[in-house]
């Protein structure tokens, strides 16, 4: 017998009219799947290598062919057939493998405002000529002029020129302190980070020496005493071989499980069961021990400590009490 009221299948809400759900649906967003890929791993990565060296042979930036070999893409497989969206799909995801491989970084929305072109070698505001070292603004009056026309804009829009110039005006609320390396005067960044005045200065003091750069060869002075890579690029690079490294000597690895004994390529590195069944019964099995164990009968469980301070008509009361 149907359910009538507020048990009722039809009303998503009980006794409300459902008009609410049957306009604007009842918020439940349905997962969409990945679109279907165009070729499988191997022809993938001929494609990809191929894309490699078109990409790589650039003159300006890693990014110069994206759109052309994109294009390229996408015109050969919608002419064999392939819809335009499925074309487009699968070319946007092989561009973006063959950039991933070569290291390239996509700059971010800042990166192309005007202020962030502009440098450091002239000022953000009245474009004098400024000092090296000496951030973005020749004087306070250009910092403070520059927040005041920044000041209705979107978080988005307060791009670095924004932040250089809030950073000076505080800078210059700080004391001055002098720079152990040229003795002179300046302003801190901030309180704990007022050793140097300039870039120039704490090179001069630094003691790290040069060394080679493991990806591109290139010599460099490391600004930390672990640093091996040149650039964020070639740190990316560095990172993405660490991790392909990684994954083929996991790959040829097997391990014994923890739970039922058989054999296993482990996924990561703290891979301790060949699957999730052995993962979950052996999570069971610790939540059980656990519990068993605080209802232990012989295990003393100490009273919780009264955070109140001991005083004297406490303590009486405590005497009394006993």
């Amino acid at each position: 017998m149907a359910k009538k009221g507020r048990g009722s299948n039809f009303y998503v809400h009980g006794l409300r009219s459902g008009w609410t759900e049957f306009r604007y649906g009842n918020g439940d967003k349905q997962q969409k799947r990945p679109p279907k890929r165009l070729f499988n791993h191997n022809k993938r990565k001929q494609i990809v290598s191929q894309l490699i060296e078109v990409l790589d042979d650039f003159r300006q930036t890693r990014f110069e062919h994206e759109a052309t070999c994109r294009h390229g893409l996408r015109s050969a497989l919608c002419l064999e057939g392939h819809s335009w969206a499925a074309a487009d799909n699968e070319a946007a995801l092989l561009v973006s493998e063959a950039l991933k491989s070569i290291g390239a970084i996509r700059p971010r929305w800042e990166e192309g405002q005007r202020y962030y072109a502009d440098g450091t070698s002239n000022c953000n505001w009245c474009h004098g000529p400024i000092e090296a070292g000496s951030g973005r603004f020749c004087s306070r009056e250009c910092a403070r002029s520059m927040l005041e026309s920044m000041a209705g804009r979107d978080k988005r829009d307060r791009d670095v020129a924004w932040r250089a110039a809030w950073m000076l005006i505080n800078r210059t609320n700080k004391p001055k302190v002098t720079c152990e390396a040229c003795g002179s005067m300046f302003h801190p960044h901030y309180a704990s980070a007022g050793r140097f005045c300039s870039s120039a200065c704490y090179d001069a003091v630094n003691t790290i020496k040069p060394r080679t750069c493991t990806v591109c060869g290139d010599s460099f002075k490391p600004k930390y005493s672990n640093g091996v890579c040149c650039s964020r690029v070639c740190a990316a690079v560095a990172a993405q071989r660490a991790r392909k490294a990684r994954k083929e000597r996991l790959a040829v690895e097997t391990r014994v499980c923890d739970e039922c004994g058989t054999d296993f390529t482990p996924q990561s590195q703290n891979s301790r069961y060949c699957g999730d069944q052995c993962s979950a019964r052996a999570r069971s099995r610790a939540y059980r021990n656990r519990k068993k164990a605080l209802s232990d009968s012989t295990i003393v469980c100490l009273p919780v400590p009264d955070p109140r301070p001991l005083t004297p008509a406490i303590f009486d009361g405590m005497l009394e009490a006993a």
